[in-house]
């Protein structure tokens, strides 16, 4: 009825109806080796090692894997191509920075499987070997490092000789952090190899050459050199997938030198004498950030940003002196050279790359874009006097350069399986590039300004 608004449900009873289950029984696998799948698994603590032991030791102990003296790992006879912790790089790609900095004690398992090479080129093998440590809760975090010095304590000479460096690592879970410095007056001037190799300085292995600022200022390699670097890494992860690094690095290197001679030539009927002296100096000073972000922005697509900056300056002054002299000692000529120059650089690089697989193996597709700008300035003075007996020649002029360029590249990629030992792949690369070149010189004019151009040494180019 429309005016009845009430409605009256009686109760339903329900009938209990209840099961009792069996016993229910787990079963731990005690194997000390088994396979999970496609993985082969270690169990560590079936294997013992000593007290103090690496994990470079619990690898000689594990069937099937071999390890040599540098570090190189086999696993039933095929090359380990990459060695991880929880899943994930251990300070950088040599693999003996885990093996031989963490113990042994730590590690849960060690798993051995195979996976894709995401940076195989046309040709080689797609797939590669990977060594997995999983290591104990109470073990993901931890440190590392080196500390040394050496001097002399002026026993040479009244400043002393020295050395020193510091490498420290600290991860945390999936937090790293790697904090270097190197100081020395001598010619040692970077890391060894072989502790960039141990300690992950994958960047500091890429710069171990002189910039062009370097090259263009540390011609005279005799001299009193002065060095100091120092840097930090930081590398994390985010999200499931997702990997942000950041590295920052400072180099200030310092070259005094000062040289002199004498020498005398002899010639049929007569000889004559020449001195030479000169004073070099020379400041170069760099500051290099670089970045990367990665992640997996769903199961077939990868998506990486690694821009970079680089900020370089440099000082120098070269002057030198030349006397000729005859038999009787008698100055006949001299020249006198003053060189000095300013200059300042920036380097901007950026690099992205999106990838996007496909269901079938093997098909994916590739966009990458790289773009580098680069520009640098310099202001010199050159001043030359040339005494001969009855005249004096003198140049006084100021160079200016300024130079830049910029270069483009897009890269498109696809990747086409045609059968198991069969694919295609086609490329289309898109180049865009170009520089400018500014030479100015010019010569000091009455008024005492640098004013006079001087043609024969200027030009402009654009390309």
């Amino acid at each position: 009825h429309k005016d009845n608004y009430e409605i009256n449900i009686p109760s339903v009873r329900m009938q209990s109806k209840a099961q009792e289950l069996d016993e229910v029984v787990i079963y731990a696998n005690k194997n000390p080796i088994y396979y999970r799948g496609d993985t082969l698994v270690y169990v560590a603590d079936s294997f013992k090692v000593g007290e103090n032991a690496v994990v470079e030791d619990l690898l000689k102990k594990l069937p099937g894997i071999k390890i040599d003296k540098d570090g190189k790992i086999t696993s039933q006879g095929r090359e380990i191509s990459q060695v991880l912790v929880d899943g994930d790089e251990f300070f950088g790609a040599d693999p003996t920075i885990a093996t031989r900095n963490l113990g042994a004690k730590g590690v849960e398992s060690v798993q051995v499987y195979e996976k894709k090479n995401e940076d195989a080129a046309v040709g080689e093998d797609d797939k590669i070997q990977v060594l997995d440590l999983k290591l104990k809760d109470n073990a993901k975090k931890g440190y590392f490092g080196k500390i040394s010095g050496a001097t002399d304590f002026g026993i040479v000479r009244d400043n002393p000789f020295y050395e020193s460096e510091v490498l420290l690592n600290n991860f945390n879970k999936k937090q790293k952090i790697s904090v270097f410095a190197l100081g020395s007056n001598t010619p040692r001037s970077n890391f060894g190899w072989g502790d960039m190799s141990k300690f992950g300085l994958e960047n500091e292995r890429e710069n171990s050459g002189m910039s062009m600022w370097d090259q263009s200022s540390q011609k005279t390699t005799s001299g009193v050199p002065q060095t100091l670097k120092a840097g930090l890494y930081y590398s994390d992860r985010f999200g499931k997938t997702g990997k942000v690094g950041l590295n920052y690095s400072y180099y200030d290197n310092r070259l005094k030198a000062a040289q002199s001679s004498l020498s005398q030539y002899f010639l049929a009927d007569s000889s004559y004498y020449t001195k030479d002296s000169s004073y070099n100096q020379s400041i170069n000073q760099s500051h290099r950030i670089n970045a990367n972000i990665s992640s997996n922005l769903d199961s077939l697509t990868y998506f990486e940003l690694k821009p970079s900056i680089q900020l370089d300056a440099a000082n120098t002054n070269n002057y030198s002196v030349a006397k000729y002299l005859g038999e009787d000692l008698v100055q006949t000529f001299e020249t006198q050279i003053n060189n000095t120059n300013i200059s300042k650089g920036t380097t901007l690089r950026n690099e992205a790359t999106l990838r996007r697989r496909f269901k079938k193996p093997v098909r994916e597709i590739e966009l990458k874009y790289i773009a580098n700008t680069v520009s640098n300035k310099s202001d010199g003075n050159l001043a030359t006097n040339s005494f001969f007996i009855n005249d004096t020649v003198t140049i006084d002029q100021k160079k200016i350069n300024n130079n830049s360029s910029y270069n483009h590249y897009g890269i498109l990629t696809y990747t086409e399986p045609i059968s198991k030992n069969w694919k295609a792949q086609i490329e289309y690369l898109f180049e865009l590039g170009g520089s400018k070149q500014d030479k100015q010189t010019f010569n000091r004019g009455l008024d005492g300004n640098y004013s006079e151009s001087v043609f024969d040494l200027t030009n402009q180019f654009d390309n």
